[in-house]
């Protein structure tokens, strides 16, 4: 890719591109649904909704919010990737690995302990992530262990979670 890439905080402006990439990347409307639902809740951390511009015209786009982790404890912040989308005139192009990229260098500067997603290990794990097994951290749905995975922020910051996820409603 010769363009130039910037990524960027989203803003409201965004919004209607956004749900449309979203849209055209998994074939149905539900996860942009889904990313309307996360903005209205306390979930949101703005600076965890990133778009990815080529040249000015956004390209892609992930939403990483808070989610929990129960545990025999109690509940523990954690954070959620979901969803990652980019246009399909754009994808294998680096434009989706550069967001997951950027956002784990935004995990790295906060004191949450992980970010989970369910996805593809052959893709996530490049970037770090494995089967969040390796931590008996759990699904809150019936999935093959090795699609739900965690990206560990800093040495054993994952150990002693044991639990189940739990996402807002």
């Amino acid at each position: 890719m010769n363009q130039e890439l910037n990524i960027r905080a989203s803003e409201p402006k965004d919004y209607d591109i956004i749900r449309e990439i979203v849209r055209l990347s998994f074939g149905q409307p539900a996860e942009a649904r889904l990313i309307d639902s996360v903005r209205a809740s306390e979930n949101y951390l703005p600076s965890f909704d990133l778009v990815a511009e080529i040249d000015g015209v956004i390209a892609g786009h992930i939403l990483i919010s808070k989610i929990d982790v129960q545990t025999a404890e109690g509940m523990v912040p954690v954070l959620g990737l979901a969803p990652l989308s980019v246009s399909p005139d754009h994808q294998h192009h680096g434009i989706g690995g550069a967001l997951v990229k950027h956002g784990i260098k935004v995990l790295q500067r906060t004191d949450f302990p992980g970010m989970f997603v369910l996805g593809k290990p052959d893709y996530y794990n490049r970037f770090g992530f494995d089967s969040s097994s390796k931590w008996e951290i759990q699904s809150p749905n019936p999935v093959s262990e090795e699609y739900f995975m965690a990206y560990e922020n800093g040495e054993d910051s994952l150990l002693n979670l044991a639990g189940i996820i739990s996402y807002p409603d």
